[in-house]
């Protein structure tokens, strides 16, 4: 006896899009506000960084986690500071 093929078909369709689809970041979390980056900047530069650079930043647990770099880089100075969506600095790790 043969089975159908099309509802199978459909059901594995349906369950690659699902998967697909949920693994992805929402849009408006792929690149942070601008008072994001300029409030980590800023703790930066209340931590006694000169010429901070933004090096890269991920959107984590409902909040930005922010790298900051000494310009120029040196190795082991840097930062990550966790913002919030508003501009409100969460947590300050690393340091020199």
């Amino acid at each position: 006896m043969k089975t159908p093929r099309r509802p199978f078909r459909a059901l594995c369709t349906w369950a690659a899009l699902t998967a697909a689809l949920s693994c992805t970041a929402p849009p408006s979390h792929t690149r942070p506000k601008p008072a994001v980056l300029e409030a980590a900047l800023a703790e930066a530069a209340k931590r006694g960084f000169k010429n901070a650079e933004v090096g890269n930043y991920r959107y984590i647990d409902g909040c930005w986690g922010v790298v900051v770099h000494q310009a120029p880089r040196s190795p082991g100075v840097f930062g990550v500071v966790r913002v919030s969506d508003d501009g409100d600095v969460l947590s300050f790790s690393g340091g020199m």
